[in-house]
């Protein structure tokens, strides 16, 4: 069982964030979203499209830790109609599947996915992560973003960005 208290702004927005992600770079669409506990005060929620995958953390009320699996869209769909400002209740049972959306008067329930058949995202090792500013990486990308290829078919090599640095050479 699952039961956690979040804010309808900050589901929104992380929603639509990896909506962003994910749908922008594919023609498939998110099937599923998964959401778990993390500790008493945040969520994960992550998608895939199975070519690129999001996990986003959000501040949250959690009372009860646990997982659910449930249709993308469908959620969606219900989170960006709520009224903004509010707090969200969800709760879920594993065991049956089946989510329940409260806030102010409106009550949802949707049916879920079993928690295993959702393919993980892959973790980062350490090794491989490094900092940079914001700004510098939003500059950085806007006078580069012209030479990524947006369509595979008329190149000779895979769209994206490469990536070098003094120490290793990395694709991304």
């Amino acid at each position: 069982e699952m039961k956690f208290i979040c804010e309808t702004d900050l589901l929104q927005k992380n929603i639509g964030y990896m909506q962003g992600v994910v749908m922008g770079k594919s023609s498939a669409p998110i099937s599923a979203l998964s959401i778990q506990t993390k500790g008493k005060d945040r969520i994960l929620m992550s998608a895939t499209d199975l070519t690129i995958g999001i996990k986003v953390e959000v501040p949250a009320e959690v009372s009860e830790e646990g997982k659910f699996v449930l249709p993308a869209k469908k959620f969606s769909d219900i989170i960006r109609k709520l009224p903004a400002k509010d707090n969200v209740v969800i709760e879920s049972k594993e065991d049956s599947n089946k989510m329940t959306i409260n806030v102010a008067k409106s009550v949802f329930h949707m049916l879920g996915y079993n928690f295993n058949e959702l393919p993980d995202i892959p973790s980062l090792k350490k090794e491989n992560k490094f900092e940079i500013p914001q700004e510098l990486l939003r500059q950085m990308m806007s006078k580069t973003s012209y030479a990524i290829a947006k369509d595979e078919r008329g190149w000779g090599f895979p769209t994206g960005i490469i990536y070098c640095d003094t120490y290793s050479f990395n694709t991304k």
